[in-house]
């Protein structure tokens, strides 16, 4: 079973990473600054497999 994922679908994921990237900056705490980049991290990683589903479509 396949999840089907449509261009807004990418589109939403590639804007959350943006606002969390900039959120980081934002942030003053180190360790606060470390568990948003883990959240960049998880979130990039979802986008290249949404990316590929989109593709293979």
């Amino acid at each position: 079973m396949s999840e089907r994922v449509t261009a807004d679908d990418v589109r939403h994921v590639e804007t959350k990473i943006i606002m969390t990237e900039d959120k980081m900056f934002r942030e003053k705490n180190y360790y606060k600054k470390l568990e948003i980049r883990e959240e960049i991290i998880f979130l990039r990683k979802k986008l290249q497999k949404m990316q590929f589903l989109f593709k293979e479509g």
